[in-house]
């Protein structure tokens, strides 16, 4: 179930990429201009090296997640840009379960617990909506800090059943671009947020396009 979506999901991004792609570069070789001329965007694999979670009660390790991000950006001036950014992701997750067995005694207040692991998988959706500096280095490299807010739905599937919770804080981005030809470059990112989780902090490489002749 979690792996036919994962592919679903990675199919509807990529389609968008391209298919989207295509139709603004065919808007602006028909003279759209203006907005077009200065969008972009941007299709990154996703990296995230786990972390542990207090949660309940409970502490959750997460192991290392792959997954998906999708940027769409505007120009705003040379240096300066906006973009609206989605990443979801997934892991496998696992906690200490401590449940009463049946040896306990009738006669006992205090049932004997029993500790064991129980494993999950954890799925992340994240939507952010972040301002961009670019230093220009030379003519192929530019460094690059991103700074906004970010929404992120989580999700621990566990054989007892799901846990899900939606959090919302600061997102930090620094990385950097190298120009491949044309409006390609590919794309280097380290993205730290406020929100905490079993997934920890993310890494990024892709590949930006531009949508016209900025």
């Amino acid at each position: 179930m979690r792996k036919n979506r994962f592919n679903i999901l990675f199919g509807l991004m990529f389609s968008a990429m391209f298919f989207g792609g295509g139709l603004l570069f065919s808007l602006s070789a028909e003279g759209g201009g203006g907005f077009l001329d200065k969008s972009y965007g941007v299709a990154k694999f996703m990296y995230s090296p786990g972390a542990d979670y207090e949660h309940s009660g409970h502490v959750i390790t997460g192991e290392s997640a792959m997954g998906l991000g999708f940027d769409l950006g505007y120009k705003i001036m040379d240096s300066v840009s906006a973009e609206l950014a989605f990443s979801y992701g997934s892991n496998s997750i696992s906690k200490e379960d401590h449940t009463a067995t049946d040896s306990t005694p009738t006669h006992s207040m205090f049932p004997l617990m029993a500790t064991g692991t129980l494993s999950g998988t954890g799925t992340y959706l994240a939507i952010g909506l972040l301002g961009v500096y670019t230093y220009h280095i030379n003519e192929q490299f530019s460094a690059v800090g991103k700074f906004g807010f970010v929404s992120e739905s989580e999700t621990l599937s566990w054989d007892t059943g799901d846990e899900s919770a939606s959090s919302t804080g600061v997102v930090y981005v620094l990385g950097g671009e190298y120009v491949l030809g044309g409006h390609n470059e590919l794309v280097l990112e380290y993205e730290g947020s406020t929100v905490e989780g079993p997934k920890g902090a993310n890494i990024f490489i892709g590949w930006k396009t531009g949508f016209g002749g900025h």
